[in-house]
């Protein structure tokens, strides 16, 4: 009798460990393709599935940049913000970190719905600009690599709103001489999943 009840709890502890490695767990989608536009950018992207929570974002589009220069006038040093609208290309690991709560707590994940902290590193091709009203200031291309936080919402089925902020490094090429700076990326922007 023993060993039958032994044999016998012994299937159904097998049985409920094997029930509980089949249930399945949120997951990023295997791939999105997406255009995106924001306040100072237009984009298209395709976002691709690397782990159950991690994704890369590859993105190919145009910002708006901004750049300083001085002059002098014969009295006094001026400064002059300008802006001018370059091509850049992003690459973007993704690591979408609460997909397991909102799951549990019935909220949407369709589409990577979620929040999530990645490693945006893009560059800016500035010497091939597409509009610069003050053509005679050479902008030098740049580098950028910043860590991220943001949030992405999807709404309607296929739209979504998405927002980030991160604060990184931008290393300047091209220049009489290459600088480094500080680098701020902050994001919100609304795309469609094609």
């Amino acid at each position: 009798m023993i060993k039958k009840s032994l044999l016998l709890f012994s299937l159904i502890a097998i049985n409920l460990s094997t029930a509980q490695e089949n249930e399945t767990k949120p997951s990023v989608e295997n791939s999105l393709w997406g255009a995106t536009i924001g306040l100072v950018e237009g984009k298209l992207q395709y976002e691709t599935k690397l782990t159950r929570l991690t994704t890369l974002r590859i993105e190919a589009g145009v910002d708006v940049f901004t750049y300083t220069h001085t002059s002098f006038d014969g009295n006094r040093i001026k400064e002059k913000t300008e802006f001018f609208i370059a091509p850049t290309l992003a690459v973007e690991p993704m690591f979408y970190y609460n997909l397991d709560r909102r799951e549990r707590l019935g909220k949407n994940i369709s589409n990577n719905t979620g929040n999530y902290f990645s490693l945006r590193s893009f560059f800016a091709f500035a010497e091939n600009e597409i509009y610069n009203p003050n053509n005679d200031y050479f902008i030098s291309n740049a580098f950028v690599i910043a860590p991220k936080y943001g949030i992405k919402r999807s709404f309607a089925q296929n739209f979504f709103y998405e927002f980030g902020f991160g604060l990184g490094w931008q290393h300047n090429t091209g220049d009489i001489k290459d600088r480094n700076e500080v680098f701020v990326d902050i994001s919100a922007r609304i795309g469609i999943n094609l």
